[in-house]
């Protein structure tokens, strides 16, 4: 069978290099995505945990040192240990007491590449 030049053209399809740049890729996004992950599962747990204590009518009687020691009970409950200290902070301004938490993870990706995910959230507990 003689096989012409346009059937020859017609037929295409990915080189083997251009299917390991695919992989190579596919395989970074994935590494980052693993590796950034937990950061935001965190974020996730404080940030929930301290909507729940924003919510809650107890809240509202505290003073600013006993919404701070209910922050520490929630998030050791939670599993949250590795915020860094002054990352929550309580601030009583004219009867409205704010909940901000800010802080910064950072963590290595490839050899001397580091990542660094900021959170910066604020939660309002109304008056008493």
């Amino acid at each position: 069978m003689k096989y012409s030049l346009k059937t020859r053209h017609s037929q295409r399809g990915a080189s083997a290099l251009g299917v390991i740049f695919v992989l190579l890729i596919i395989g970074g996004i994935a590494t980052v995505a693993i590796k950034i992950m937990p950061a935001y599962m965190e974020d996730i747990t404080v940030t929930s945990a301290l909507e729940d204590i924003s919510e809650q009518p107890e809240s509202r009687s505290l003073d600013v040192k006993g919404i701070q020691a209910l922050i520490k009970k929630r998030l050791s409950v939670n599993g949250v240990k590795g915020l860094p200290d002054g990352a929550i902070k309580v601030v009583d301004d004219t009867g409205i007491r704010t909940i901000v938490v800010n802080y910064e993870r950072r963590m290595d990706l490839f050899a001397n590449i580091d990542a660094v995910v900021t959170f910066d959230h604020s939660y309002e507990i109304p008056s008493r």
